[in-house]
């Protein structure tokens, strides 16, 4: 196992520092050779001894995200379609046998255990944020209950503010969850449009990054609804940051602030999508990375009171 671990370790590094592979890629295979091995045994052993081991679903929950569905996708077969026999084996007899002479309370027990667990790490690892505004409109809609991924940058510190950084770095086109810099008892939700060495400039509706100009293409006129009919009539566009796109709404004949702005190292320049009605970098500046809570992923929820109610086509659906 050890063997395994520390060679693991080393390919991965190996093939992201020589940009082989993308380093989603290598995290999910990373964790199908390390946690693969573990989990199995626990859950043939568990079920080698008549006992139920579908908690370790549960258990595993707050990885399934971004460490390989196939990982999940075992244990949920595993534990629904296999069991074993009562006989001893090479486990040896049940764990719990003296603690429960019946064998009833040890299928409750080891589950009430495992949903403790995940729902810690579950506050760990992931982060709610509610829209109060129409920034990141047209993306992002007032009353979108979003899921924020804690752990896309860095490892999160429990019960502080702070993280152990990986190699993955907020990259253009991602939108990201942080606390402002004016007021850090605030927080914030942007789309990054530059990183670390970056020169951005912005005039005339357009976006430049590095002197070239994101590309756009005219949509049509929005048509809001809810909170956001306040916006209708504006033009939607559809942008390009290097190979993600995006939409953008803007009000030509309202003006803007303009100018350029170098990105230094530890920060991300950030504007929401909603370009002629976001308080963001243009204003404040860039965002330092200790700021930084995580990535926005997908929407939970919808809740808009000005518009009757919960949208139901945005439950579930991923943020790009």
């Amino acid at each position: 196992m050890l063997a395994t671990f520390g060679g693991g370790i080393f390919a991965a590094l190996f093939l992201v520092y020589t940009g082989l592979v993308d380093p989603d890629f290598v995290s999910g295979g990373f964790v199908l050779l390390t946690l693969w091995p573990t989990l199995a045994v626990n859950v043939k052993r568990w079920h080698d001894r008549d006992k139920t081991a579908w908690w370790f679903v549960f258990l595993t929950l707050p990885w399934l995200y971004g460490l390989g569905n196939l990982v999940g996708l075992w244990i949920l077969i595993e534990c629904t379609f296999f069991s074993g026999s009562i006989e001893s084996n090479r486990f040896g007899p049940s764990p719990m046998a003296d603690l429960n002479p019946a064998g009833k309370a040890d299928r409750f027990q080891p589950a009430l255990i495992a949903v403790l667990l995940s729902l810690t790490m579950l506050g760990i690892c992931f982060h709610s944020y509610r829209l109060p505004a129409g920034s990141m409109m047209p993306t992002l809609l007032v009353g979108d209950f979003i899921i924020v991924d804690r752990t896309a940058y860095g490892i999160p510190m429990p019960f502080t503010n702070r993280q152990v950084k990986v190699l993955k770095i907020p990259s253009r086109g991602d939108i990201v969850v942080f606390r402002l810099p004016e007021d850090p008892s605030i927080e914030y939700i942007k789309r990054v449009v530059g990183i670390p060495g970056d020169r951005i400039g912005y005039y005339d509706k357009i976006l430049f990054i590095n002197g070239e100009s994101a590309e756009q293409v005219h949509l049509g006129t929005y048509i809001g609804k809810g909170y956001g009919v306040s916006m209708s009539g504006a033009s939607e566009r559809k942008e390009m940051l290097d190979d993600k796109q995006h939409k953008i709404l803007v009000m030509p004949e309202t003006p803007g602030v303009e100018g350029e702005y170098l990105v230094q190292d530890g920060e991300y320049f950030v504007m929401g999508d909603n370009r002629d009605n976001s308080n963001d970098s243009r204003y404040w500046g860039a965002v330092p990375e200790e700021n930084l809570i995580g990535k926005a992923s997908g929407i939970w929820m919808n809740w808009d009171s000005v518009g009757g109610g919960v949208e139901w086509e945005r439950v579930g659906t991923k943020i790009q």
